[in-house]
């Protein structure tokens, strides 16, 4: 696996962030966590992942309200729902 192989996942859920964190850690990939939708933007912007896991619900942005930076390289969009945790 390169070097480009980023994720970032956003969660407040700290069990929900390390329980993804390792397992996709453990397969390879580079992960970046944030706490809320708003932290979200900042790592997004920062690191430039391949993919992004939000949660739906997120103190001050949450994952369905949250918009891709308009600068740099266009970012594909798909939603899935999942159960909560």
């Amino acid at each position: 696996m390169t070097g480009f192989e980023r994720i970032v996942i956003a969660d407040d859920s700290r069990t929900a962030v390390t329980v993804l964190s390792f397992a996709l850690a453990k397969e390879g990939y580079e992960v970046v966590t944030a706490g809320d939708g708003v932290e979200a933007l900042e790592r997004i912007r920062e690191t430039r992942p391949r993919l992004v896991i939000l949660d739906g619900m997120m103190p001050r942005k949450d994952g369905f309200t949250l918009e891709p930076p308009r600068s740099g390289p266009t970012m594909q969009s798909t939603r899935s729902r999942t159960s909560s945790w």
